[in-house]
């Protein structure tokens, strides 16, 4: 991902707030570039974040975390 923003590519992604880890893996296998982990605005919190992070570590999509 770093190479396409330093080539200015177009980036596609999303933010997840719903703190389930099955959406996570999901949306990482959808195609997107990226997507935010949203467990300041989200139902989930940093426990859960842990399985969020395992389960998007499978799929090619890079991931922020927001707290």
């Amino acid at each position: 991902m770093i190479t396409s923003i330093r080539d200015r590519a177009l980036l596609a992604g999303t933010f997840t707030n719903l703190g389930n880890s099955m959406t996570t893996e999901m949306a990482g296998a959808s195609g997107i570039d990226w997507f935010l982990l949203d467990v300041k605005h989200g139902s989930g919190d940093q426990d859960g974040l842990k399985h969020q992070i395992q389960a998007v570590s499978a799929t090619p999509t890079a991931s922020v975390v927001r707290i």
